[in-house]
């Protein structure tokens, strides 16, 4: 469901809510979370930060900390 509408999405969330109270919500595809535990993001922003800190910051400018050597 995509809305901006908020009655839409008040609506969708009440209908989802009563499919849950009845057990009748059904479960989404395990593939649906491939690749999202704690862990694989973690990695993922991980990386992103490093990136991030390689491209802005000269390395002479890096803290012990900041290297991973405190």
């Amino acid at each position: 469901m995509v809305s901006n509408t908020p009655e839409l999405i008040r609506d969708q969330l009440k209908a989802w809510l009563a499919q849950k109270r009845s057990h009748s919500l059904n479960r989404l595809d395990p593939s649906v979370s491939r690749g999202l535990s704690r862990d694989e993001q973690f990695r993922k922003l991980e990386h992103v930060l490093a990136e991030a800190l390689r491209r802005h910051i000269p390395m002479g400018h890096w803290s012990d900390a900041a290297l991973g050597d405190e």
